[in-house]
């Protein structure tokens, strides 16, 4: 099992205070909002990894004498948790990573005695006498990568000279200067691409300009949209609050090791340095991964309590000003009994918007099974609406007794299924609305392969789960992993179901890898290699003059012998020209806001053997900004797609 590890000295570190901690500044709680949890120490304590992964040093441009550390972990905690893409330390002192214009001294951390290491075994097969260059941390990047270029296209640039440090969990990797450090945890998402001038300065700090005296439509709306940037954040006590579920590593500065797991957690870790440590963050979120009333068609409201026998009362779940809601540990009732606080919740369905709704379980535990973390099918639940809100759902909240919360995160997804008696309405104003499974999975500039080369194949899955309705062809439903690909000029989208709910059933889907990445390979065997037993194959109807290739899917019958059924009908694959794809002209679209692709104009055709398919045309959907008033746009583009069988 991947190991986890405090991020520095537990006996340096002193107690966190209330303005340095994550969440709305206090000097201006509605339009700043902090997401470094800043810290101090009574000496320089060291720095650990956090967790095994790869290591970026970059310099604090306005402090030559400070460093910041990013961290891309290669492993994901066992409980559930939202993909961490990276942790950021910051303030870490210069002078104990790097000595002139080399490494510092073999002994002086993990991380240092792993490069000195290196280095003495490549003088050992070249004769050579080199000391390890600073480079090897990675500070070149300063002069090869801009402010505004991807973490990810450092992470997975391959034409360097020096390849980043991978590290093991609790390494040390220098130390922090005492008078103030901090670390920052960053969440993976479709269309949030963190810049390095992210990891060049002290803090981070959201702030959202406010609107003016007399706001238009489309100032309100972009001031929601940037306040929803602090959703690809998260809470560094909640974070290792949540291991009240696992196990979390701790070191002090003398080298004495701990272990911290359940109400341990508390004591030893988030009482004695968090200044929010019985905090519980609800995160909810519609299906494109906003918050859930970010288009405006469920209203502001939810229902809440905070014990297991009180009705749920209205509440503004924005009323904190940004789009999380924030449960105090003086919220709950101290009468209630067991290891966990209960939360009840209930949701509008929008005065009609969601008549088929569904939860996900991204974190947190459900109350009737709080002792178990729900994977897979038990991370889905349906709901039923009744005067205008569902049905009651209840969570469990660790805590350390009775009148103590523990710092921790509930993220939900609410999720609409496609209702068949009642079809949704088109997209208006500023409501997306799906008219079919495949549209708006995928978006049209922010799904990035962060990878060069001539490798025939150049693919990327990303972890956000997206929730695919299927039951207009398939019968099904299914929770999805995106993921693009290139090959031979053609950019090829895909979704793997992840989880799988049909008739009545709800099963596990493919067991993919995030890693497909960077393969001399065709997409076809990538795809084989994803799940065996199966045989995929490239096929064409013919057209006359000029076939058509698509993906053909194997004849399960003959795949299965002793494995479960694949979900091969859930699976979505289309291909597009690289170059008639970029040249699509998007330039109406309201800039800073996703362009995503939909499917519309289906026809049902026969090719020259008789074989029936169905061919769309590939739109565009997002928002038009029309003399201060932002709405639904839409651009039908020339490019056709075609897809074996009839499809609605």
């Amino acid at each position: 099992m991947a190991e986890f590890h405090f991020f520095t000295d537990t006996d340096l570190l002193s107690s966190q205070t209330p303005t340095q901690a994550f969440g709305p500044l206090q000097t201006n709680p509605t339009n700043e909002f902090k997401l470094t949890s800043q810290h101090a120490a009574t000496g320089n304590p060291k720095v650990y990894a956090v967790c095994d992964g790869i290591l970026l040093a970059q310099e604090d441009t306005a402090n030559p004498g400070k460093l910041n550390l990013v961290l891309k972990p290669q492993y994901q905690p066992a409980f559930n948790c939202p993909k961490i893409s990276y942790f950021i330390y910051r303030g870490i002192r210069k002078s104990a990573l790097v000595d002139g214009n080399d490494v510092s001294a073999s002994g002086t951390s993990d991380l240092a005695t792993s490069i000195w290491t290196s280095q003495n075994a490549r003088n050992a097969l070249t004769g050579a006498t080199d000391n390890p260059p600073k480079e090897a941390l990675g500070l070149d990047r300063m002069g090869t990568h801009a402010g505004t270029d991807s973490f990810d296209s450092v992470f997975y640039n391959e034409s360097v000279n020096y390849q980043l440090q991978v590290v093991r969990a609790g390494w040390s990797m220098g130390e922090f200067d005492s008078a103030s450090f901090g670390l920052e945890i960053l969440l993976e998402g479709l269309t949030f691409h963190p810049e390095l001038d992210l990891a060049r300065q002290a803090s981070n700090i959201h702030i959202v300009s406010p609107v003016s005296g007399s706001p238009t439509q489309a100032e309100l709306f972009w001031e929601k949209h940037q306040k929803e940037q602090i959703l690809n954040y998260l809470d560094p006590a909640a974070f290792f609050g949540s291991f009240y579920y696992g196990t979390l590593h701790s070191k002090d500065s003398a080298g004495i090791k701990a272990t911290h797991n359940g109400v341990n957690v508390y004591d030893h870790i988030l009482n004695p340095f968090f200044a929010i440590k019985d905090i519980v963050f609800l995160d909810i979120r519609n299906d494109y991964n906003q918050s859930f009333d970010y288009f405006g068609n469920y209203g502001t409201d939810i229902r809440i309590a905070f014990d297991d026998l009180s009705t749920p009362q209205t509440a503004n779940y924005y009323g904190g000003d940004w789009p999380l809601f924030v449960i105090e540990n003086s919220n709950f009732t101290s009468t209630s009994t067991g290891e966990m606080n209960t939360v009840q919740l209930s949701f509008s369905d929008g005065s009609g918007e969601n008549t088929l709704p569904s939860l996900f379980l991204s974190a947190g535990r459900w109350a009737s099974d709080f002792d178990q973390n729900p994977t897979g099918p038990a991370q889905i639940v349906d709901l039923s609406n009744s005067s205008g809100f569902s049905n009651i759902i209840k969570l469990g909240c660790p805590r350390k007794d009775n009148a103590t919360s523990i710092s921790s995160l509930i993220q939900l997804k609410y999720l609409k299924r496609y209702d068949i008696t009642q079809p949704p309405p088109p997209s208006s104003g500023t409501v997306l609305r799906k008219q079919n499974f495949m549209d708006h999975l995928f978006v049209a500039k922010d799904m990035k392969i962060p990878f060069a080369g001539s490798a025939p194949l150049k693919s990327m899955v990303f972890e956000e789960d997206r929730f695919v309705d299927t039951i207009q062809v398939t019968n099904a439903s299914c929770i999805s992993k995106v993921g693009i690909a290139e090959e031979d000029a053609v950019l090829v989208f895909f979704a793997m179901p992840k989880i799988v709910r049909s008739d009545g059933f709800v099963r596990q889907g493919f067991k993919y890898s995030p890693g497909l990445n960077h393969l001399n390979a065709t997409f076809i065997q990538a795809l084989q290699a994803t799940f065996p037993p199966v045989e995929f194959s490239k096929s064409r109807f013919l057209l006359s003059p000029t076939d058509v290739n698509y993906l053909q899917l194997p004849n399960l019958v003959e795949v299965v012998n002793n494995f479960e059924l694949p979900p091969i009908d859930e699976l979505i694959v289309f291909g597009v020209d690289k170059t008639t794809f970029q040249g699509v002209d998007l330039s109406s679209f309201e800039s800073g806001y996703p362009i995503y692709l939909a499917l519309v104009n289906n026809n049902h055709l026969t090719d020259d053997i008789g074989q029936k398919f169905t061919t769309f045309r590939l739109a565009f959907h997002g928002f038009r900004n029309t003399s201060g008033t932002l709405k639904f746009h839409e651009i039908v583009s020339n490019i056709t797609t075609y897809i074996h069988g009839i499809h609605i």
